[in-house]
């Protein structure tokens, strides 16, 4: 694992529910989710080797925290998920 981007949790939230998993009941502890976010990046940073590439979050894209179309690039060939 080389570079990873990331985003700050600052305003994840589950605004609506698109699956089994996601209940707006169950609401996000923003303190804790930030530390957690921390503690990650600490572990990957010192302990992996991780590069990050970090993107300052947006208010109203919850989402923001998730990747979407992930994929790893070795040499010139890049897989995506």
């Amino acid at each position: 694992m080389s570079r990873l981007l990331v985003c700050p949790p600052d305003y994840f939230q589950i605004d609506y529910e698109i699956n089994p998993w996601m209940r707006r009941t169950n609401a996000v502890d923003p303190a804790r989710a930030v530390g957690q976010w921390h503690a990650l990046m600490d572990v990957l940073v010192h302990d992996v080797g991780a590069g990050i590439e970090q993107i300052r979050p947006v208010q109203g894209l919850p989402d923001m925290v998730f990747t979407a179309n992930a994929g790893v690039v070795v040499g010139r060939r890049a897989l995506v998920s």
